[in-house]
């Protein structure tokens, strides 16, 4: 079963977010590290969280849906998956669209046997086999149509900074 592409918004005024928590292993978040060091070596410098936010937004429909199924048998394996404790739950800021799209995905997944839950599916993308450029430059983009909100530029563009 293909996932269905899904349109995302194209402004920050319709960027609508929602706080969500995901648990990372030590694992995840070594990878998160190396794909955060991979991208800074190609001069994009933004924090583990940003690329959170990024990677869920930047993967089509197809590749969320073909890198999960790759983990799931990856650990189904035992080729990967976690062997130690949950070291970090956090909440993560995320464009309702791609949480959407994470819903929806994960119900295509868990028809085919596949755990899908929003966690699993970052996971996933966290550990995918990125081509570099190509992802360096989507998180470019995404940065220019949805920065942080939190960040002093934005805050001072809205006029509360």
């Amino acid at each position: 079963m293909k996932p269905k592409p899904s349109p995302a918004p194209k402004s920050p005024k319709s960027a609508a977010t929602q706080r969500v928590g995901m648990s990372f292993y030590e694992e995840d978040l070594a990878a998160l590290l190396a794909l955060r060091r991979n991208l800074a070596q190609l001069h994009v410098n933004e924090s583990a969280r940003f690329i959170v936010r990024a990677l869920a937004h930047v993967a089509t429909d197809a590749e969320i849906f073909a890198h999960t199924l790759a983990r799931h048998q990856a650990e189904a394996a035992g080729k990967a998956g976690a062997k130690e404790s949950i070291a970090e739950f956090g909440n993560y800021e995320l464009l309702n669209s791609d949480l959407e799209r994470f819903q929806r995905i994960g119900f295509d997944l868990e028809a085919e046997q596949v755990r899908g839950g929003r966690t699993f599916i970052m996971r996933s993308l966290i550990h995918a086999p990125w081509e570099l450029r190509k992802l360096a430059k989507a998180v470019t983009q995404f940065r220019r149509e949805f920065p942080d909100a939190r960040t002093r530029e934005v805050r001072a563009l809205r006029g509360r900074g």
